[in-house]
């Protein structure tokens, strides 16, 4: 995603096809500097009434987020809100709809990416489970959807 909102002038025409993946040519990597990256979108809700919990109410948005302090995860703020916490495989931040997006680390193969997936799986239901509000959860067990 371009995060360019303004126009810097009137804009080149592209009149070949070179021109148009000589940008995307220019960033390209070394196989040997190819990485994994997974990101997962969850979305949150109160195990009570399945509704979208607030960031600020008890076993809300911002409690999720605290309770991976456990894990060893540190609180990325802005204007004095939590709205990430930064680990050391990764990130899992607060989207716009108040979903979370679990970021991982870019990493070599998929057996790393499953082994993060896994351990942040044991965090994110950990987290879940002390607070009122779930990725999913059904019969007393966390899955998120």
């Amino acid at each position: 995603m371009s995060t360019r909102t303004v126009s810097t002038g009137e804009e080149r025409r592209i009149e070949s096809r070179e021109q148009l993946v000589a940008p995307m040519q220019a960033g390209e990597k070394s196989p040997d500097r190819w990485r994994i990256g997974t990101e997962h979108e969850k979305l949150v809700y109160r195990t009570a009434d399945h509704r979208a919990p607030s960031y600020e109410e008890s076993g809300g948005i911002r409690d999720i987020l605290l309770e991976l302090r456990e894990f060893g995860w540190e609180p990325v703020e802005e204007a004095g809100r939590v709205i990430a916490m930064a680990g050391e495989d990764g990130t899992v931040s607060l989207e716009p709809a108040g979903q979370l997006e679990l970021s991982g680390a870019a990493v070599e193969n998929l057996h790393q990416t499953c082994a993060e997936t896994r351990s942040r799986r044991s965090a994110r239901n950990a987290a879940s489970a002390s607070s009122a509000s779930a990725c999913g959860r059904t019969s007393g067990a966390t899955s998120c959807r």
